[in-house]
């Protein structure tokens, strides 16, 4: 019975760092809800930890038309994505896709707004932006990743914890009952 119990509490602790290492989206570029007001080219995609070869994200534009991505590199936790031309002005969403390293999917969206001068409006927006940085400061808890998606990231990957969890405990049960009767 003994053995029962050491090798229940090796493989608890063989496959317990994998339980509780999931991947989850951590920060973008640009954040959620940002609004940008330059030309942008490439959308980047941080992750808590490695994710694989074939994570992707779409861009849909607040017509709901997808833009091309022309090209995706993964290096470690970074997804990027390259686009031919800068974005017009608009709202736009991004629809991600990816893989972390243990091979759980992970999926969610985040939104932003390019909204750039155009023209001799440039000098306008320049002295103007004086007095928006401190209510951009005041909204930087806005423009962090969707903790919505996170949370369901982390909800899903839990669930395999919490029966693996339960599957134990109810081994060291029966094994400590075991034991209690043979004492007897």
């Amino acid at each position: 019975m003994k053995k029962i119990i050491l090798s229940a509490f090796a493989l608890f602790l063989l496959f317990s760092p994998q339980a509780f290492a999931h991947t989850y989206l951590d920060v973008t570029t640009p954040a959620n809800e940002e609004v940008v007001t330059t030309d942008i080219q490439t959308i980047e995609l941080n992750y808590s930890g490695q994710i694989e070869e074939g994570s992707f994200f779409t861009l849909e534009g607040s017509d709901g038309n997808e833009i091309p991505v022309s090209s995706f590199a993964v290096n470690g936790g970074k997804l990027t994505g390259h686009l031919d031309e800068p974005l017009n002005n608009d709202t736009y969403t991004v629809k991600w896709n990816s893989i972390s390293q243990d091979g759980h999917p992970l999926s969610g969206d985040f939104s932003f707004t390019v909204d750039k001068a155009v023209g001799e409006q440039i000098d306008e927006v320049k002295t103007e932006e004086q007095p928006n940085i401190q209510n951009t400061e005041q909204e930087s808890e806005y423009m962090t990743p969707s903790t919505e998606v996170v949370e369901k990231d982390e909800q899903n990957s839990s669930t395999p914890l919490i029966i693996a969890g339960i599957i134990l405990t109810v081994l060291i049960a029966i094994s400590a009952f075991v034991l209690w009767k043979r004492k007897k």
